[in-house]
């Protein structure tokens, strides 16, 4: 089951992504409940973000091989950074640098939502 979070006509829905559809839920994604009857087509709607995070909290330079790559700055332990709540997307949502941006690295991450 694919469980997303949408815009549509200016207001935040939850639904459920079934086959070519959207079908909109009463509840949201950590409570769905039953289908309105509403659906929508995936192209004609905003992809938000699966939650609106209050705090983003991250672990840095936790696994060994992260630590070679950055020799020079690693630290003994895992350290901790925070996101802005703005660095969250949703599915097809670009992802926009700063300009000053020099160097931009990918990295795969894993989240845990505490409610």
């Amino acid at each position: 089951m694919k469980l997303v979070r949408f815009k549509s006509n200016g207001r935040e829905r939850f639904g459920i992504w079934k086959r070519d559809r959207i079908f909109e839920i009463e509840g949201n994604i950590f409570n769905p409940k039953r289908e309105t009857g509403n659906s929508f087509n995936p192209e004609e709607i905003e992809f938000l973000p699966p939650v609106n995070p209050q705090k983003i909290i991250c672990i840095g330079f936790n696994y060994g091989e992260h630590k070679k790559e950055l020799n020079k700055i690693a630290t003994k332990e895992p350290t901790l950074t925070l996101k802005a709540q703005n660095s969250v997307t949703g599915h097809n949502q670009s992802i926009i640098l700063p300009e000053e941006s020099e160097r931009v690295e990918h990295e795969a991450e894993l989240g845990i939502v505490i409610c």
